[in-house]
């Protein structure tokens, strides 16, 4: 496959300058939550000045508090998902924490969605195209702001990963 794509130049002074869009219900809705996920949630973002900064804190939070294992355990059953990772598991993947942060950014106000797709991969020397394969699939979290649209969000920490919507171009080609 070929593909080319505009990759947004969004920078955080340009998304402190942007609000959410507040009425996007359908990315606002939740479950009940446990009370120490709503707390841990409000507690990450309290004292942030914009929406994208109460983003960023809980992508943040993620990145640099829970470690990344693919090796983790199933969901016990008649858990929480989301409460059961924050608290307990303390580790996981891509859907995991991008599940925690969704929960938790529309726990905070922000609409946000989960996305999934693939990293671009790694290139071949030979060829100097991008080889993609199942373990390049990823999953991230996109919050919607009024002027920007769906912002990505990674909390996943993947050192490993260069992520295409972080790429220093205006234009990924792949």
């Amino acid at each position: 496959y070929r593909a080319l794509s505009a990759v947004p130049d969004l920078r955080p002074e340009l998304l402190r300058n942007d609000r959410v869009v507040a009425e996007d219900s359908a990315y606002l809705a939740l479950p009940p939550l446990s009370d120490r996920t709503v707390a841990l949630a409000e507690s990450i973002v309290q004292g942030a000045a914009t929406d994208y900064d109460r983003a960023a804190r809980l992508e943040r939070f993620l990145l640099i508090n829970y470690p990344y294992d693919l090796k983790v355990g199933p969901l016990p059953p008649g858990r929480d998902a989301v409460d059961y990772f924050l608290f307990e598991q303390q580790s996981g993947y891509c859907a995991q924490f991008a599940t925690a942060m969704a929960v938790m950014a529309r726990q905070v106000g922000l609409p946000a969605r989960i996305a999934v797709g693939y990293v671009p991969g790694l290139i071949d020397p030979m060829t100097g195209a991008h080889v993609v394969r199942a373990g390049d699939a990823h999953a991230w979290v996109e919050i919607h702001f009024r002027r920007y649209g769906w912002v990505a969000f990674d909390p996943t920490p993947r050192p490993n990963m260069a992520l295409g919507f972080a790429a220093p171009q205006n234009w990924v080609y792949f």
